[in-house]
């Protein structure tokens, strides 16, 4: 599979599941596709501002620091369209 046919597989699953988690996209892309193939794709977008990634922490119930990772689809890239 191309970068590009993995990138443009990332946009579709963002589109329908608005806010993942790596984990998540992972399931959302398929199991068969390797998380080394479609990490540099996901670099790739977020480079290019098509997809956001941020960082949340949390305090967990017992008590300890979690950080959560959210991945979604730029703003601007969903007012365009696509």
């Amino acid at each position: 599979m191309t970068l590009t046919e993995i990138q443009e597989r990332i946009v579709h699953v963002l589109g329908i599941y608005p806010i993942v988690s790596p984990s998540m996209l992972s399931i959302g892309l398929g199991t068969a596709l390797k998380t080394t193939e479609w990490r540099s794709a996901l670099e790739n977008l977020v480079e290019h501002g098509i997809v956001k990634r941020d960082f949340e922490v949390h305090l967990s119930p017992k008590g300890q620091d979690r950080t959560y990772t959210k991945i979604y689809l730029a703003k601007s890239y969903i007012r365009m369209g696509k």
